[in-house]
């Protein structure tokens, strides 16, 4: 019988109690990045809690150190805003029964604080477009298909990292490009709560260079078709103009090249308008 492990990445926890927070029913391995290394247990009449205390810094880092502790049939991502619904398990396991070859399954959820209209429900199961990017903790996995593939997440994106997000894309144009097969699923499986979310930060010049050096990652040979598909998607919410959309985007697509920063970016760009 097939199992669900919850695969957590938190930081500076004192003690196990964010398991209950997140409703967590089952199994789970948290890496808990703070100022120490070590590991701590804890068995439930439902599961085993294992929580990795970690040195590390960076969210893709926390996730790769989940990955190689899991040991569940299905993994599912998990972040410290994230509170699952009580029968998650069970009904993550009759979507993965339902389509037995799938890899990976996206599935929904509840935003709470966000205010962002540009994200669209699931509404029917289908193959997961190409294009399309998803939050990681939507995703979950048989964790053999990503261990056979050797499928990990790129360090340079993520909170944490060079660039600021879009490690859950790369994540999975690597499973499809390893013939991995990637669904939706129309099943709201959790709250997450955006108060804290970087989404708040807005559309602005990081925003855009982040995902040209995203786009240079997942789609090097579609990363300029790629640029007017992110200018008519933030059209109307960006806070930077449609020329300095397009700027900065070039300006992330041609810094990844040496995994360049936007802050070395732009401080490039301080100085030429210095020296004007």
């Amino acid at each position: 019988m097939m199992d669900v492990e919850v695969l957590v990445s938190c930081m500076n926890q004192s003690d196990m109690s964010i398991a209950r927070k997140l409703n967590i029913q089952g199994n789970a391995v948290i890496v808990n990045q703070c100022d120490r290394d070590g590991y701590s247990e804890e068995r439930t009449c439902k599961g085993k809690i294992r929580m990795i205390f970690s040195r590390q810094k960076g969210l893709t880092r926390s996730r790769n150190l989940a990955l190689a502790n899991a040991s569940g049939d299905i993994c599912i991502l998990c972040d410290d805003d994230v509170c699952y619904i009580d029968d998650y398990e069970e009904k993550i396991l009759e979507a993965f029964r339902e389509l037995p070859d799938a890899d990976i399954i996206v599935f929904d959820i509840e935003r709470v604080n966000h205010g962002d209209g540009n994200i669209a429900p699931i509404r029917r199961i289908r193959r997961a477009p190409f294009f399309k990017s998803y939050g990681s903790v939507r995703i979950a996995f048989r964790l053999k298909s990503i261990q056979q593939n050797n499928i990990w997440f790129d360090v340079n994106f993520g909170a944490g990292s060079v660039y600021t997000s879009g490690e859950e894309t790369i994540f999975l144009m690597e499973a499809r490009r390893k013939g991995l097969n990637i669904y939706e699923y129309p099943l709201v499986i959790a709250k997450v709560d955006f108060s804290e979310s970087t989404w708040r930060q807005g559309y602005g010049e990081r925003f855009f260079y982040d995902k040209g050096a995203l786009l240079n990652a997942a789609f090097p040979r579609l990363k300029y078709i790629f640029i007017f598909y992110y200018v008519l998607k933030f059209w109307n919410s960006a806070s930077v103009s449609k020329c300095a959309m397009v700027a900065w985007l070039i300006r992330g697509i041609i810094g990844y090249r040496s995994l360049r920063a936007y802050s070395a970016s732009l401080s490039d760009q301080n100085r030429t308008n210095s020296n004007e």
